[in-house]
């Protein structure tokens, strides 16, 4: 093999590393912010679930007061 195929086969296979390298990070933040957004929704839905926990116990609570 001469020294212009060994340089081509450096340079596909670094350049096949790096396309990997860069689908492999795509991958991993699209994840991770995935991850990050489920976690944010389910925060909200416990805040709403619990918020609508405390007015229903409320109105329950005041419902009550006023039939004594």
């Amino acid at each position: 093999m001469n020294t212009a195929s060994l340089i081509i086969a450096a340079l596909t296979i670094w350049g096949l590393m790096s396309f990997i390298l860069v689908v492999f990070a795509s991958m991993l933040s699209s994840r991770i912010s995935r991850e990050e957004e489920m976690r944010a929704m389910f925060e909200e839905w416990g805040q709403r679930s619990t918020l609508g926990f405390t007015s229903s116990q409320v109105s329950a609570n005041h419902e009550m007061a006023e039939s004594r």
